[in-house]
């Protein structure tokens, strides 16, 4: 299982921000219940690194994540 770049991590963090804010600019009661999904699922991600639709769609497709450091001639 891949762990996500920190960049990636702070996208993740990022998008659950802006979707949360949006949560709470409607009201929790008044949303769907299914916009807590991928609320939930990118703050995981964020917090973990581990992204389950990101990992199921490398093995899909055979892709690998390359990460290369900063600064790096490659």
């Amino acid at each position: 299982m891949e762990i996500a770049p920190k960049s990636l991590r702070a996208w993740f963090a990022l998008v659950s921000a802006i979707i949360w804010t949006g949560i709470y600019l409607t009201g929790f009661s008044t949303v769907h219940w299914f916009i807590y999904v991928p609320a939930i699922s990118f703050l995981f991600s964020a917090l973990t690194g581990l992204c389950l639709p990101l990992t199921a769609v490398l093995k899909l497709f055979g892709v690998k994540l390359k990460i290369t450091p900063i600064g790096s001639s490659n």
